[in-house]
């Protein structure tokens, strides 16, 4: 029998990939597979800020796993009666979670799968690098869907995630908003609640990209590494700016792996759209005197109750072609 262990993260591709959940479930009632959880995992998808995915990821865990102890215990992290007491001579613990407070819900997680002799499903990097120090055999939720016979095309770690890949999830989550927050729409809702739902369609589609290229999705993320974003002055505007952009792409911390970003507006005009496209092309230049943010795509959106269109952007791009996704339903398009 295979033995693993679920990270909070190995869940999410179950949602998203036609067979998975009824594969691994088939194998856990053929007694081929054994899918332990802890209260951490619980814990942190019982936090997932939106309603309709914590509440299928935890119907997926309870479906499919089998609840154990941590092996060892955290103080203001661990559950009583739900952890068991470490050996006083075990500092394991201690080095995965690198002398990191931050990291203590992952060093219980690898700290049980190497008591439990079983392998880590997890889609962290940093968590499989210290796992794999302490010989702890880590899959992806990718690799374990393969052991069972659902493969997926091979991906090579060193290449960007390709434009077309890109674009296709973008088009893919702007048909998912359009089919299913009509209501969202036709409020008016603020535009960061508008980008908060695309954003979770945006991930159902990219996942395994995330996964295979430690890519994350952000919202009005303001970060340059450990500095603030700014943008340069404009005719407009003397001085350098700090900004946040409505949704990156991206992998935190530097500029080698900035891949998508992205500017809403609501019943914007023309001169509010122009300005927007001319900010996003600055964040797309790689040279150093305009911060060098280099985002390989470039995304614009206007959101009406009735349609959404967008379009992408390029640095000396002349064509002005929108796509236009109606609002099925809308009072507006009635």
């Amino acid at each position: 029998m295979r033995r693993v262990l679920l990270d909070s993260n190995a869940l999410d591709p179950l949602m998203y990939v036609p067979g998975a959940f009824e594969l691994l479930r088939d194998a856990v009632e053929s007694g081929e597979l054994e899918i332990l959880v802890t209260h951490v995992t619980i814990d942190e998808m019982a936090a997932t800020p939106d309603l309709d995915k914590r509440q299928w990821l935890l119907v997926l865990l309870f479906a499919l796993g089998r609840m154990t102890d941590t092996s060892g215990a955290i103080v203001d992290f661990s559950r009583v009666n739900f952890c068991r007491v470490m050996d006083d001579d075990d500092e394991s613990i201690d080095i995965l979670r690198s002398a990191s407070v931050r990291h203590s819900r992952d060093a219980l997680i690898a700290h049980t799968a190497l008591m439990e002799g079983c392998a880590l499903i997890t889609n962290e990097k940093r968590l499989t690098a210290r796992a794999r120090d302490k010989d702890v055999e880590v899959l992806t939720t990718t690799e374990l869907l393969a052991e069972f016979g659902l493969a997926f095309p091979v991906s090579h770690q060193g290449d960007d995630p390709s434009r077309e890949a890109v674009l296709a999830a973008v088009s893919g989550a702007l048909a998912d908003l359009a089919a299913r927050d009509q209501a969202l729409l036709e409020l008016r809702a603020h535009e960061l609640a508008v980008v908060h739902r695309f954003a979770v369609y945006l991930e159902r589609h990219l996942w395994q990209m995330l996964a295979q290229h430690d890519l994350t999705i952000d919202i009005d993320y303001d970060r340059h590494g450990r500095l603030h974003k700014f943008l340069d002055p404009r005719d407009d505007r003397r001085k350098a700016a700090r900004f946040r952009p409505d949704l990156v792409v991206h992998g935190r911390g530097d500029d080698d792996r900035n891949i998508l970003v992205m500017e809403w507006k609501k019943n914007a005009r023309n001169r509010t759209l122009a300005r927007l496209r001319s900010r996003v092309e600055q964040l797309l230049i790689s040279d150093a005197s305009h911060s060098g943010y280099s985002y390989k795509i470039g995304v614009l959106v206007d959101v009406r109750a009735e349609r959404i269109k967008w379009r992408t952007v390029e640095i000396g791009q002349t064509d002005d072609t929108w796509t236009t996704i109606p609002v099925p339903n809308s009072a507006s398009g009635q």
